[in-house]
């Protein structure tokens, strides 16, 4: 599961900023697996639920990569303190709706991969 989450956000990432790190390949990678444990076997609720708990989630990973990754390394892999209403520059609420959006689509492959699995 984190293999495949580690490609597909690191596609996404190169066709959204023309580029990646291999920090975020892994962060894509964990965000994959924690969205699918979610989805897969936590009972949460509405699919609007889960997509904002997955939301959630993925922020709180964000930030902590971020300030690892950006502030204690000083790696300066993204920047969002140019963003509206942003923290530390790591997190900013434009960024956390991208990834409520993306919850929707790591939801049915989360369901399609488990039905094929099980």
């Amino acid at each position: 599961m984190a293999g495949l989450g580690a490609v597909l956000y690191s596609l996404v990432e190169i066709i959204y900023r023309g580029h990646t790190h291999w920090t975020m390949t892994v962060t894509g990678g964990a965000a994959f697996l924690i969205l699918y444990i979610l989805n897969t076997r936590v009972e949460i609720g509405s699919l609007a639920l889960r997509c904002l708990v997955g939301c959630i989630a993925v922020t709180l990973i964000e930030l902590a990569v971020g300030c690892i990754v950006n502030r204690k390394l000083g790696w300066n892999v993204w920047d969002y303190s140019g963003m509206k209403y942003n923290f530390l520059g790591q997190i900013c609420p434009a960024f956390s709706l991208a990834w409520y959006a993306m919850c929707f689509p790591a939801y049915w492959l989360s369901m399609f991969l488990q039905s094929r699995l099980s």
